[in-house]
């Protein structure tokens, strides 16, 4: 299983879903928030699960980055929002998704995901 979690982390991040580093493109980007959430939840049943090879640490650390990024692909994109004059209500409303998500990020990262996904989506529709 740690295997398939390194592939899926692999092709997550070179996905041409991604428009530069932290921008993902409207159309496909949500392909990828599902493949991190996918990635998250299997790395946490590892970690949950005592029988297995890898350092729990190492795990963490690989969730831990997982939604750092999510977080950070969130903000891109509620800033972008901003710097163009999108929408005010949906700003706002991608805002709120983020800082639900950072309230999370912590003891549930798997949630957290879900609400950074919100939050992109969000800031993406305040400018179409």
């Amino acid at each position: 299983m740690r295997g398939h979690s390194i592939k899926r982390l692999t092709r997550l991040t070179t996905n041409p879903s991604w428009s530069g580093d932290l921008r993902l493109r409207l159309k496909s980007g949500t392909v990828v928030l599902n493949q991190a959430h996918e990635a998250v939840v299997k790395l946490s049943g590892l970690l949950k699960n005592r029988k297995h090879s890898t350092d729990s640490n190492t795990l963490q650390g690989f969730i831990d980055r997982i939604v750092d990024a999510e977080q950070l692909v969130a903000l891109t994109a509620i800033d972008d929002a901003a710097r163009l004059g999108g929408d005010p209500r949906l700003i706002a409303r991608a805002k709120d998704a983020l800082a639900d998500g950072d309230a999370r990020a912590a003891t549930n990262p798997s949630k957290a995901l879900v609400f950074y996904e919100k939050a992109w989506k969000a800031a993406k529709a305040a400018v179409i």
